[in-house]
């Protein structure tokens, strides 16, 4: 699991969040989905990146007083194996 404000969206192939998460090989919580954003509730710029071997049962973004960035948070499980 790696997460924070990578300052960066996912619109562009060669975004740093997006780079990161192929060369690692993991994934993001609906990565192109409008609505979700943290950074003047527009721009999605804070990120949770999960290994294969998970999954997100929950994903929120919350307000968040103390920061410009609103918070995220996620609730991560195992995922079943086949």
């Amino acid at each position: 699991i790696i997460m924070g404000d990578f300052n960066a969206d996912w619109s562009t192939e060669d975004s740093p969040v997006r780079v990161l998460a192929r060369a690692m090989d993991l994934r993001v919580f609906r990565p192109g989905f409008n609505g979700l954003g943290t950074y003047k509730e527009i721009n999605r710029l804070d990120w949770i990146l999960i290994s294969d071997e998970l999954k997100f049962v929950e994903f929120a973004v919350r307000p968040d007083i103390v920061s410009d960035h609103l918070a995220v948070e996620a609730k991560i499980g195992w995922r079943q194996k086949d």
